[in-house]
């Protein structure tokens, strides 16, 4: 990949002096309807921001101020709070309810996904409409391509395979068997037809799109924002802010799922893998400047889990 001529900002006291680039500096010329603010080839994440012609034909208005300089990572880690408060109390609530003699049934669980997901898409949306144009497809890359079903899905067996030797390395070492984190989640379901299409449906669909949204889309794009306005001679590069933002938000994705932990087994194989899972869609996302090959990947990697379980008839 050749390098061509590339217009950079200034940045400095939370604006951009932006300067249009020609696409045919780069072999991955810029989505139609974008206009490249940065250097594609070393910052390709934060290379395009909405064109107002463009965005109007859409029916959208994009503020003037709606670049990457305006984001700021408070927004996710404000998302992620409301996230895990939400989780708490309403965790809370029904655990107190179950004691008082509520009967357990396969729709419980679903108190524990829906504000994960509210929570999550909802911060998103309101961080779009506050910095951006309001459009997740214009603001964070939201798009699918053909070519993000191959490298998706190439995504999602490595994510699978680095898991499997994690988990064979903890097993070997605790001589503890290894656990799932999904199966509390669907063995209410394994038995009943409908609830079983709702919970494979929730965790290889909808979990996968929504939290791609919100850490690859929102979180890496506010980490990269905030990096970018850093004085710290550290993040003095667009690579040494791509590679603290990959780390971070892959970080925070596995945190999300501390709560699913329920045993020392299960977390040394769980964070890890998620781990490396969030970093390894995290730096395709910044290369190809799209949330689809992540979005494959998540579906993939998460399908797997759930076709194991199902398949080996745990949860039953």
């Amino acid at each position: 990949m050749r390098r061509g001529p590339a217009g950079r900002g200034r940045r400095g006291g939370g604006s951009v002096d932006h300067r249009e680039e020609s696409s045919a500096g780069s072999d991955r010329p810029a989505d139609a309807g974008m206009t490249a603010v940065v250097d594609p080839v070393t910052e390709p994440f934060a290379a395009v921001r909405p064109d107002p012609a463009s965005a109007a034909s859409a029916g959208v208005e994009p503020r003037a101020d709606a670049g990457l300089g305006t984001w700021t990572f408070t927004d996710a880690m404000v998302g992620l709070g409301a996230v895990l408060l939400a989780s708490a109390v309403i965790s809370a609530g029904v655990q107190i309810a179950v004691d008082s003699g509520l009967p357990r049934g396969p729709w419980l669980p679903l108190f524990g996904l829906l504000p994960v997901w509210i929570g999550l898409l909802g911060t998103t949306v309101w961080a779009c409409r506050r910095h951006g144009s309001g459009s997740l497809v214009t603001d964070l890359g939201l798009r699918v391509r053909w070519s993000d079903l191959a490298v998706g899905v190439g995504m999602a067996i490595a994510g699978r395979i680095v898991a499997a030797l994690i988990a064979v390395l903890v097993v070997g070492v605790t001589r503890q068997p290894a656990e799932s984190n999904l199966q509390d989640l669907v063995g209410p379901g394994l038995g009943q037809t409908g609830w079983l299409i709702v919970y494979t449906v929730a965790i290889a669909v909808v979990g996968p799109i929504i939290e791609e949204v919100f850490f690859r889309g929102l979180a890496l794009r506010s980490a990269l924002a905030s990096l970018s306005r850093s004085q710290r001679p550290r993040f003095a590069t667009p690579a040494a802010r791509q590679r603290f933002a990959a780390l971070l938000t892959a970080g925070l994705f596995a945190a999300l799922h501390l709560p699913e932990v329920q045993s020392l087994t299960m977390l040394l194989i769980l964070m890890p893998s998620l781990f490396f899972f969030g970093w390894m869609v995290a730096r395709w996302t910044m290369w190809s400047g799209r949330l689809g090959g992540a979005i494959v990947a998540h579906i993939g990697f998460n399908a797997v889990a759930a076709g194991v379980l199902l398949w080996s008839g745990l949860g039953r």
